[in-house]
C-alpha cells in the first residue's frame, strides 16, 4: 500500500478556471478605487517565470498562473 491517489478533478470544466480568473480580475480592479489609491497602496506584480512570454493581466496570464 502507500499514500491514498486523490483525483481532485480541479479545472475538469471550463467555468471552473473562468470563476478564478473572474475573481482575480475582481481583485485587481480595487487597485482602481479611491480607498486603495487614497491609501498609497499598489499591487507588486512579480514576474513568474513559467508564464514569462504572457502579459500580465491577461486571462492566458492567469491560465498560465493557475495551473
Amino acid at each position: 500500500f502507500g499514500p491514498p491517489l486523490i483525483y481532485s478533478r480541479f479545472f475538469t470544466e471550463r467555468e471552473d478556471m473562468e470563476a478564478l480568473i473572474a475573481g482575480i480580475k475582481f481583485v485587481v480592479s480595487l487597485e482602481e478605487t479611491e480607498a486603495f489609491k487614497a491609501s498609497g497602496a499598489s499591487y507588486v506584480k512579480i514576474p513568474v517565470q513559467a508564464c514569462s512570454g504572457l502579459l500580465w493581466g491577461t486571462d492566458e496570464y492567469w491560465t498560465c498562473l493557475l495551473i
